[in-house]
């Protein structure tokens, strides 16, 4: 793992607590020169990164900006390969490229805002800067194109279930057939599958989950 990476994991796991430079250093096992370095790249990247004089370094509990180095923090293992930007056209249409050149399934986009967020039948999905999270997940499902409605049935689910355990259970939210969710009448995530099928078979070459979450 990368010196930036490892940092960032650290200071993820003590966010609002400043850590030293050395504590890091020793932690990790590289120079505080090496630290310092990593602070640096982290900050360039968009990571907000505070430090307090004789005490070190630390995350401001209120801030949730993007990193690929936070996300995969976060995460701990895990098979998704992360591609983190803070503004794009649309995930999924950044994605479905992607998937056309090959990526892997479990390769995942995600983005502060969008400037052409797609939404059902054509519709525009406002997706404002600082308001939002905006992702896109590559499936290469082995399944028929109609039983491809699950996928956004199961991304539904997922949501719902995300959004309980990270308000610990004081938020409730409902699906609204197929592909919202609400909270207290409100629209709070949409969500877009778009599939590439085989003509010859029918069945899946990739599908493209898109989820848009106002946070």
């Amino acid at each position: 793992m990368k010196t930036t990476q490892r940092v960032l994991e650290i200071l993820e796991q003590n966010r609002g607590k400043a850590i030293s430079g050395e504590g890091l250093a020793n932690e990790i096992g590289v120079s505080r020169n090496a630290v310092w370095k990593a602070i640096e790249e982290l900050r360039r990247s968009g990571v907000v990164i505070h430090a307090k004089t004789k005490k070190g370094y630390f995350l401001p509990e209120s801030d949730s900006s993007l990193s690929k180095e936070g996300i995969s923090a976060l995460l701990g293992k895990s098979r998704l390969t992360l591609d983190v930007r803070h503004t794009v056209t649309s995930t999924n249409d950044i994605l479905k490229q992607l998937a056309i050149d090959g990526a892997p399934e479990g390769y995942v986009v995600i983005a502060a805002a969008q400037t052409a967020g797609k939404g059902r039948l054509g519709r525009k999905f406002y997706s404002p800067d600082g308001s939002g999270v905006y992702i896109s997940l590559l499936l290469r499902p082995k399944m028929k194109a109609e039983d491809s409605l699950f996928i956004t049935t199961s991304a539904a689910v997922a949501v719902c279930r995300a959004i309980d355990r990270v308000s610990g259970g004081r938020i409730s939210p409902k699906i609204k057939w197929v592909n919202d969710v609400y909270v207290n009448q409100k629209k709070v995530c949409g969500i877009l599958t778009e599939a590439s099928v085989s003509f010859e078979n029918g069945i899946l070459d990739h599908a493209i989950v898109g989820i848009g979450i106002n946070i």
